[in-house]
């Protein structure tokens, strides 16, 4: 049963994703199991059948719609799941009035319109949540194949930007690498301050410790002197300095982090 399963996953799916005639829409299925997810009608291949035989035949029983004049043999989507191959055909012009008819039994439940722009890309996107009131694990089958869509329909819609190379200066490549960087830059500030943090934690108990102890010492020493007539008390520490007027060394520097990740004094040595 492990080796008949194990070669069941391995096998190749194919099937289609089927679009409106303004491709803001894609049709998806769900399953026929109590919590299945939507994903786009694709099935196994038989064996001798080629990848568009394939296509067809899942999507006609899955949803009763012919796709095999519409089917275009270089237009399509892959995924590699892992040792499984999932391609779909991009099939363009489908009418949201057709009406969908599954040729299978306890196999599709229900089959649905879904904008694209509120599927999600990814687990966390809570796109569909919002848009959809759907979690995003509904569409765990679909988030591999939505960036991937997009593009292709943006490249669809402007055919002379997407056949012109990208250029150094263009504000497409521009954005794409300042989204990068900032990506990079909130990791490496986030990282820099746990590392200041934990670094001055224990100056800042140490400074704490000093700060008390001068203290101490200058009540101690207070109750032992008597004022001078100009108001100024032998032996009085001025902390806001860091140093004391009676003391040979001067005293240590502190480097505080604060919570904006900006730091406050000069760094020890």
């Amino acid at each position: 049963m492990a080796k008949w399963m194990a070669y069941k996953m391995s096998i190749p799916t194919f099937g289609a994703i089927m679009l409106d005639p303004e491709m803001k829409y894609c049709l998806l299925v769900q399953g026929f199991l109590t919590k299945a997810s939507w994903g786009f009608p694709k099935g196994k291949i038989n064996a001798e059948e080629t990848p568009a035989d394939c296509a067809v035949r899942e999507v006609l029983e899955e949803t009763g719609f012919d796709i095999k004049e519409l089917l275009k043999p270089d237009e399509y989507l892959e995924n590699q799941r892992n040792d499984q191959l999932t391609r779909l055909f991009i099939i363009e012009g489908v009418p949201l009035s057709t009406k969908f008819q599954p040729r299978t039994r306890k196999e599709i439940k229900s089959l649905q319109w879904f904008p694209i722009d509120a599927l999600p890309t990814h687990k966390k996107d809570l796109s569909s949540k919002m848009q959809l009131k759907m979690k995003p694990n509904s569409f765990f089958l679909v988030i591999p194949f939505v960036k991937s869509l997009r593009k292709w329909i943006y490249n669809k819609n402007n055919p002379h930007e997407a056949q012109r190379p990208k250029s150094a200066n263009s504000s497409t490549y521009k954005a794409e690498i300042r989204e990068g960087q900032e990506q990079i830059g909130s990791r490496s500030r986030l990282k820099q301050q746990q590392h200041f943090a934990l670094q001055n934690q224990a100056e800042f108990q140490e400074f704490l410790q000093y700060k008390e102890q001068v203290m101490r010492g200058n009540d101690e020493h207070t109750r032992s002197t008597s004022p001078r007539k100009d108001g100024y008390q032998k032996g009085r520490s001025d902390l806001s300095l860091g140093y004391s007027p009676n003391s040979k060394q001067e005293k240590k520097k502190y480097q505080i982090l604060n919570r904006n990740g900006t730091l406050t004094g000069k760094p020890r040595r």
